[in-house]
């Protein structure tokens, strides 16, 4: 990349795991399946062999631990409600450094000087290409638009997610892409912290929403052929796309809510849990809300 000037390496799962600039070789310990944040995440930075950070994580990423001037240094991550770094703070709580963004992540300014490669979304930024790290494609914040294709064909009831290359479909106060393939809508609670039900969400489906919404309170189904049952109504199989073989993807069109199945075997880098069976939701104020088999409808106790 930037005229062979940088070489990156992935794993085979397509995960990055080196950068070479120069003489200088980054190597990164990435873990997919061991942290609780649902996404891969760096643990350990080397230096062209050398120990220089390490992360720890919960539901996010909690601190980097690093060498500076030959000393172990900790920093805390600070975040807004958007998951973007405001701040980090060490060891006795004092706040060292401050990041303020626009809304498509470009810094407008910041104060501190602690290292750090973890900014808007909390998504790894590459100083030597000026860009996100966002997985399946790398970001570019001063475009608002992603250097690679999307995979995914995007839904034909929304057109913005139609366009190829748009971060979070030119929507980033709403949405976030941490994988790079697929636009989420942060999701936002209702009364007493409960999303509609299928009622509420304005699903009509001629008879048949007691039935559904019933159904659909015990669980999402493994088999999509069982959602046929459940709705009353025949689901439309998607052909595969020419950047997603061997897709299997099944939706039901209900009016103003949209119900799909897939599988992403293609997708190497994510979890299981989205290369296997798996739903999305749309409906009126949420869109693409994914839900595993077993899952309840939200809105169902």
């Amino acid at each position: 990349m930037n005229g062979g000037a940088v070489t990156i390496i992935y794993d085979g799962f397509g995960n990055r795991v080196a950068k070479k600039v120069g003489n200088v070789t980054t190597t990164y310990l990435v873990e997919d399946d061991v942290n609780p944040t649902g996404l891969p995440q760096v643990f350990e930075e080397s230096v062209n062999g050398v120990l220089q950070r390490t992360y720890t994580y919960g539901l996010q990423r909690i601190s980097e631990n690093q060498q500076i001037q030959g000393t172990w240094t900790p920093s805390f991550y600070g975040y807004d409600g958007g998951g973007s770094v405001r701040q980090l703070t060490g060891l006795d709580e004092k706040v060292t450094d401050t990041y303020n963004y626009d809304a498509f992540g470009n810094l407008l300014n910041s104060e501190g000087s602690t290292p750090n490669n973890y900014l808007y979304r909390g998504e790894q930024f590459d100083t030597d290409l000026g860009l996100y790290y966002l997985r399946a494609r790398y970001y570019n914040p001063q475009t608002g638009r992603f250097l690679s294709r999307d995979p995914e064909d995007g839904n034909p009831r929304d057109p913005r997610s139609l366009h190829k290359y748009l971060y979070a479909e030119g929507d980033p106060i709403n949405g976030i892409d941490p994988r790079g393939h697929e636009d989420l809508i942060e999701y936002r609670a209702l009364e007493g912290g409960e999303a509609p039900a299928l009622e509420e969400a304005g699903v009509e489906v001629e008879g048949e929403l007691e039935k559904a919404e019933e159904e659909l309170c015990e669980s999402f189904p493994d088999n999509p052929l069982d959602m046929n049952d459940i709705l009353g109504r025949e689901g439309t199989p998607q052909p595969d796309g020419p950047l997603t073989p061997g897709r299997n993807k099944w939706l039901w069109d209900l009016g103003q809510t949209i119900i799909t199945f897939e599988q992403h075997p293609y997708d190497v880098g994510a979890p299981a849990s989205h290369t296997g069976p798996h739903w999305h939701v749309d409906w009126p104020g949420t869109k693409h809300k994914t839900f595993s088999p077993g899952d309840k409808f939200p809105g169902c106790t």
